[in-house]
């Protein structure tokens, strides 16, 4: 069957067709979204618990059952004025990383108060990520996209300060003393706070 056929350089149309389909049909699915994923993602258990995962927006927890705990602790909190004097200009060209269980009760209390304090601090909300992590036991604390790798999340919520991309320090489940101190611990403020023991 192949005896007379002539190999040539280039590919002819009847060969060139499957690919030429194949790349269509590859590049219109990409582009209707159908096997894109968005984020985040609600979970819902067989128990009927419902939880995001994946990068979200504090917006995202201002709607739903969320609200429930996210909008009361936001209000409810109020940060420690004279720390936040110390804390503003030193906070400006880092990033903030934050690894939260919206089913988990350190992160429903923790989370909503760091937004107030950022918030009280004018902090440019850009450089602020939130990533919801799994309590699935397959998927414990992960992050669909990966973003937990390498960063050693045991607990959350997790608040990692960024420097240039560089970790300078985190806040881990909850803090020592109070948001404000912690952070103002890590990134060196005057005066210098005692740690949680009094020493």
């Amino acid at each position: 069957m192949f005896a007379n056929s002539k190999i040539t350089g280039s590919l002819s149309r009847p060969t060139l067709y499957p690919f030429m389909l194949l790349f269509t049909l590859l590049v219109s699915a990409l582009n209707t979204g159908v096997s894109a994923q968005t984020y985040p993602e609600e979970i819902v258990l067989e128990n009927g618990r419902r939880f995001l995962v994946g990068p979200m927006n504090p917006e995202d927890l201002e709607q739903g059952s969320y609200q429930n705990w996210y909008t009361p602790g936001v209000e409810q909190y109020t940060p420690d004025t004279p720390l936040l004097k110390n804390l503003k200009p030193l906070l400006n060209d880092v990033a903030i990383q934050v690894f939260l269980g919206t089913w988990c009760g350190d992160s429903r209390r923790e989370v909503p108060r760091f937004m107030k304090l950022l918030q009280s601090l004018d902090y440019p909300m850009e450089q602020l990520q939130f990533i919801g992590v799994d309590r699935r036991s397959e998927f414990y604390k992960q992050s669909p996209n990966g973003e937990h790798i390498g960063k050693n999340i045991l607990r959350v919520p997790t608040f990692i300060l960024l420097k240039n991309g560089v970790e300078i320090g985190r806040i881990i489940e909850r803090p020592n003393i109070s948001l404000e101190a912690d952070l103002c611990d890590l990134l060196s403020c005057s005066p210098k706070l005692p740690d949680a023991q009094g020493e």
